[in-house]
């Protein structure tokens, strides 16, 4: 019995590892990037929400069913901040602009993640977003939910 729950511990911590090396793998990879794309959106949500990797399609519809997306983009489509601003203010809550709760439009949805200094406040919802950029934005959202608690 003893020797099956190590097994079974030393299972569960190499999984663990497994999946956290594919995300830094992922990490470096996106960092290089000039445009991010929507797939890097979704997945670097589906990194936060701890959903695991799967393919583009469902990640997208388990996003959508939680709310967080809106529009539907294909995975290649090459990412811009209203995009992530809209994915951000959805996922966080943000009710910082009432025309956003109205509309629910991308331009708005930036407004909300300026507010929340999420996002530079000389963006446009067309600029395109870099993998790093991304990447910095996800650091910012992780800031605001500490914040938060």
């Amino acid at each position: 019995m003893k020797n099956i729950l190590i097994i079974l511990l030393l299972f569960i911590t190499t999984a663990s590892f497994s999946q956290a090396g594919s995300e830094l793998n992922y990490l470096s990879s996106l960092d290089q990037k000039k445009q991010a794309t929507y797939d890097d959106a979704v997945q670097m949500f589906a990194y936060q929400l701890g959903m695991g990797s799967s393919s583009f399609t469902v990640t997208r519809e388990q996003l959508k069913q939680r709310g967080i997306t809106g529009v539907i983009y294909s995975a290649s489509t090459p990412l811009n901040k209203g995009m992530i601003a809209f994915m951000t203010s959805k996922y966080l809550k943000l009710n910082y602009s009432l025309l956003f709760m109205i509309t629910d439009a991308e331009r708005y949805a930036l407004r909300n993640c300026i507010s929340s200094k999420i996002m530079d406040s000389d963006s446009s919802e067309n600029d395109s977003v870099s993998g790093i950029e991304l990447i910095e934005i996800f650091s910012r959202i992780g800031e605001t939910m500490e914040g938060a608690k």
